[in-house]
C-alpha cells in the first residue's frame, strides 16, 4: 500500500467509477493510464481489478502507474484487445469509457458478456448513443441507472448496465432474478411497453406519455435519444442540454431543404420534436 494520494478523476470518469458496484471484481476496458482501477481499489471500491488495452503504451503507462502506488497485487495489467483476453469468471463487472458507440458495441459482441459471467456493465460511449441505446435494448442489457455530465463544454451520458440472460441463453442462467427480468423485458421488445413490468424504459415512456400526451413511439424515441433514467430525474444537466441542442437545431433546419436535403430535414426536425417534447416535463 501506499499513502500517495490517488488520482483526480475527471468528472466522467468518476462517475464510471462511482457507478461500480462495492467489492466486485472489474475489468477496465481500454483503461489508457490506469487511473480508474487505481481509484477503484485504493478506495476498497474494487477487490481486484484488470487493466485491459490493446495498445502498449498507454498500458505501458497504466503499469507504470500501478507500481508507484504499489497496486501490483491488486491491478493486472493486460494486453487485449477489448474482452478478448478476458477469461471466464475473472471479473463480475466490466468499465469501459471514452470511446464511440459502434466500437463499444464491436467489444461488447465479440467479447460476449455473459459467457465470461460479467454481471454489470458501466459504459460511456461518446458517439452514436440512440444507435447503441437500442443495441443494448435489443439484447436485453438493461439500463438501471445513467447520469449526464457536461465536462468541458461536452456532454456525456455514463450508464450502468445490467445484464440479463438473452433469450438463447436462459437455460445457463443459475440466478432465478435474472430470468424474471429476461421475461419481463419480452414485453418491452415486443412493444407492449405501458403493460409491461417496470424498468427505465418503461418507466421513461410512461412518464412522457402520461405527462404531455405523446404517443408510445415518439416517447420511446426521446428515450433513446436522452436516456430513460435522465428523463425520470430531469436534472438540471439535461435541462442545459435540451435548451443547447434546441437552438442548434433551430439555427439548421432553415438552412435545409425538404426536397433536397430529405434525410437531414427528418433528422432535424425529429430531433427538435423530441426535444420540445422533453422540455415540456420540465
Amino acid at each position: 500500500m501506499t499513502n500517495k494520494m490517488l488520482p483526480q478523476l475527471s468528472e466522467r470518469l468518476q462517475t464510471v467509477a462511482d457507478m461500480v458496484t462495492e467489492g466486485r471484481t472489474v475489468a477496465d476496458i481500454g483503461t489508457d493510464h490506469g487511473f480508474v482501477p487505481i481509484y477503484l481499489i485504493g478506495t476498497g471500491k474494487a477487490s481486484r481489478v484488470i487493466a485491459m488495452d490493446v495498445r502498449s503504451g498507454p498500458l505501458d503507462r497504466a503499469k507504470s502507474h500501478v507500481i508507484e502506488y504499489n497496486y501490483e497485487t491488486q491491478i493486472e495489467c493486460r494486453l487485449s484487445d477489448g474482452m478478448e483476453k478476458l477469461l471466464p469468471g475473472e471479473a463480475q463487472t466490466i468499465t469501459c469509457a471514452g470511446m464511440g458507440g459502434p466500437l463499444m458495441q464491436k467489444i461488447i459482441e465479440k467479447g460476449n458478456p455473459r459467457e465470461l459471467g460479467i454481471t454489470e456493465m458501466i459504459l460511456q460511449p461518446q458517439s452514436d448513443i440512440v444507435q447503441f441505446r437500442m443495441y443494448l435494448r435489443d439484447n436485453d442489457y438493461e439500463i438501471v441507472d445513467e447520469q449526464l455530465i457536461l465536462e468541458e463544454g461536452k456532454y456525456y451520458m455514463p450508464m450502468k448496465i445490467r445484464v440479463n440472460c438473452g433469450k438463447a441463453d436462459t437455460d445457463k442462467c443459475e440466478d432465478v432474478d435474472k430470468l424474471t427480468k429476461s421475461t419481463q423485458n419480452d414485453d418491452i421488445i415486443n412493444g407492449d411497453i405501458l403493460n409491461s413490468p417496470s424498468d427505465a424504459y418503461s418507466e421513461g415512456v410512461k412518464i412522457l406519455v402520461e405527462s404531455i400526451g405523446i404517443s408510445v413511439d415518439e416517447a420511446m424515441r426521446a428515450c433513446y435519444r436522452f436516456g430513460p433514467v435522465n428523463i425520470r430525474n430531469k436534472s438540471e444537466a439535461l435541462y442545459s442540454l435540451l435548451c443547447h441542442d434546441k437552438k442548434v437545431c433551430e439555427g439548421i433546419l432553415p438552412k435545409l431543404s425538404k426536397e433536397e436535403h430529405a434525410d437531414r430535414y427528418n433528422e432535424v426536425s425529429n430531433e427538435l420534436s423530441d426535444i420540445t417534447n422533453v422540455l415540456k416535463l420540465f
